[in-house]
């Protein structure tokens, strides 16, 4: 039987609130923000559907899933492979040999690739995924 064609998962710029149950273990940080989440290739662990609650004041770690934003204004959610490099959304100097490379993953189906970190504004983990109404919290390790 053909499988289906999984679909990229993307994330909508914020648009408003989303209400978070009274206790939910969120990092202290003002700027938190949701993005609706469209496409699987990270299901089961976030849905199509799904509201992603993320922190911008907290660093992201290799392992992580995390909101991408690239310098074209792309947005996506993937899982970060590695240390983010520290030259994020610059570009290295003419004729030099070394590119600082973001390592990604996608889960449905199973994916490694790379993008240049200096096509990359920003990157940012997910704290957490609301889910038909119920918080999830995101495992981020030690």
């Amino acid at each position: 039987m053909p499988q289906a064609k999984r679909k990229p998962i993307t994330a909508n710029p914020p648009l408003g609130t989303i209400k978070l149950p009274k206790g939910a273990p969120l990092p202290d940080d003002p700027g938190l923000y949701a993005m609706a989440v469209r496409g699987d290739c990270l299901a089961p662990t976030i849905r199509d559907g799904d509201r992603i609650v993320i922190s911008p004041a907290t660093p992201a770690k290799g392992g992580e899933i995390v909101h991408i934003k690239r310098t074209d204004g792309m947005h996506t959610v993937k899982r970060l492979t590695n240390a983010v490099p520290p030259v994020l959304g610059r570009a290295l100097p003419k004729g030099s040999e070394i590119a600082y490379l973001l390592g990604c993953e996608t889960l449905n189906p199973p994916q490694s690739f790379f993008l240049e970190a200096s096509a990359v504004e920003f990157v940012r983990p997910v704290v957490g995924i609301v889910r038909q109404g119920r918080f999830i919290a995101v495992d981020r390790g030690p």
